[in-house]
C-alpha cells in the first residue's frame, strides 16, 4: 500500500499513476514513487490533520522513493 498525498485542506496536488510510477507535484515539489510492478489504478480515501491521501494498492516487493523541493527553497532528498 503507498499513500499519496492528495489534499491539504487549501490546495490539491497533482498525481500521475503509471506502470512502475506515481509522480506527485505539489506546491513545486516533486515526489516519485518508483518501482517494478503493477498498480492498482482504484484507490481508497485515508486522512489525517496535514490533509487527504489516495492509497493505492501496488504489486512489488520493493518502492524507491525520491523528492525535490523546489529549486527555490534550495533542498533536495532522496529516499530507499
Amino acid at each position: 500500500m503507498v499513500p499519496v498525498f492528495e489534499f491539504d485542506g487549501a490546495d490539491s496536488t497533482e498525481i500521475d499513476v503509471r506502470e512502475g510510477c506515481i509522480t506527485v507535484k505539489y506546491q513545486g515539489a516533486v515526489c516519485r514513487y518508483l518501482f517494478e510492478g503493477e498498480v492498482d489504478p482504484d484507490y481508497r480515501y485515508c486522512y489525517n490533520r496535514n490533509g487527504r491521501y489516495r492509497v493505492y494498492a501496488v504489486a512489488a516487493q520493493k518502492l524507491h522513493i525520491e523528492m525535490r523541493a523546489d529549486e527555490r527553497r534550495g533542498c533536495c532528498a532522496r529516499i530507499g
